[in-house]
C-alpha cells in the first residue's frame, strides 16, 4: 500500500483489478493508457472481462493522494464520469 506510482500502459488489464487499484491509497500517480492498437487473441474475445476505467472513476474516492491520472487511448468515457 506505498506505492507511489504506477504505469500499466497497454497491458491487457482486466475488471478484477479495481479492487486491488482501491487499495493502493498512497498512489499518486496511475497510467492506465494505451495507443489504439490492440492486441487480440484469435478467436477469443476477452472484451466482456477487459478493465473498463469507468469502473475506476466511479471509485476514486478511495485513492486520495492521486493527482496524476493517464487513460488516453480509453474508450466508453461518458463526460458526467470526468
Amino acid at each position: 500500500d506505498r506505492l507511489k506510482c504506477l504505469s500499466m500502459y497497454h497491458l491487457n488489464i482486466y475488471a478484477d483489478i479495481v479492487p486491488v487499484l482501491a487499495e493502493l491509497t498512497e498512489l499518486v500517480h496511475l497510467d492506465v493508457s494505451h495507443d489504439s492498437y490492440s492486441i487480440t487473441r484469435p478467436g477469443i474475445n476477452l472484451d466482456r472481462f477487459k478493465f473498463k476505467v469507468c469502473d475506476l472513476l466511479i471509485r476514486i474516492h478511495y485513492l486520495p493522494n492521486l493527482t496524476s491520472l493517464d487513460i488516453f487511448g480509453n474508450e466508453g468515457l461518458k463526460e458526467s464520469i470526468l
